[in-house]
């Protein structure tokens, strides 16, 4: 596992544009096993807090998000053309699974959880060679980055510098109150794409900077 670290705004932008392509390269590799990609995508202690539920909130997820992922839906995907389009796919995938979740919990799943799942599982699912090669590398810029301890870590120091469009006090061990917020979402957001654009690469290269092994040297 990768140890969560904080980098100097010019050291995460220097990272990003050595390692960057590398790490997407390495990451996005075509995958033909769809369902393996959802199993992977997301594991099951993100539903720690549904634990006592049944059935298990793991296995609800991955068959929703398999029912989910049908072959127009991945067309979709790949036709995305614009940041407004993938968001409108994000945002249509959260309400579905928020509406599945209380059919079947009773409970709210919430907002900021769902969020954040499905943006793990569309990263995810972009390796599928379902989805063409060049469909992938136009789509990849407009992918969500996940909040957790890795990659809010990673531009804590950016964050706090108000140099990429906003300004966030990120604390040192965030709860999960702070990753789940709305409030949070869209600052961070920007901050995530400033410093991406910054280095010339996709936003989600932070993600994958920030969970690689070589990060925690």
């Amino acid at each position: 596992m990768p140890v969560a670290r904080d980098y100097a705004p010019d050291e995460l932008v220097q990272l990003l544009r050595e390692k960057g392509p590398k790490l997407l390269t390495a990451y996005y590799r075509p995958d033909p096993d769809l369902h393996a990609l959802v199993h992977e995508a997301v594991e099951g202690n993100a539903f720690r807090a549904f634990q006592k539920l049944s059935p298990k909130p793991s296995d609800t997820f991955r068959a929703w998000a398999k029912a989910r992922l049908s072959f127009s839906a991945m067309f979709d995907l790949g036709a995305v053309a614009s940041a407004e389009e993938y968001d409108a796919i994000v945002e249509g995938h959260i309400r579905n699974l928020n509406q599945h979740w209380q059919k079947v919990y009773q409970v709210e799943l919430g907002q900021g959880l769902s969020r954040k799942i499905v943006n793990m599982l569309l990263n995810r699912v972009m390796c599928s060679s379902e989805i063409k090669p060049e469909e992938r590398a136009r789509v990849l810029p407009f992918l969500h980055v996940p909040h957790d301890e890795y990659t809010l870590s990673a531009i804590r120091l950016a964050a706090a510098s108000g140099k990429y469009g906003a300004h966030v006090d990120i604390p040192k061990k965030p709860s999960v109150k702070f990753l789940t917020s709305d409030d949070n979402y869209a600052p961070l957001q920007m901050i995530f794409r400033g410093v991406a654009a910054e280095a010339g690469v996709p936003p989600i290269c932070i993600d994958l900077l920030a969970w690689a092994n070589e990060s925690a040297e």
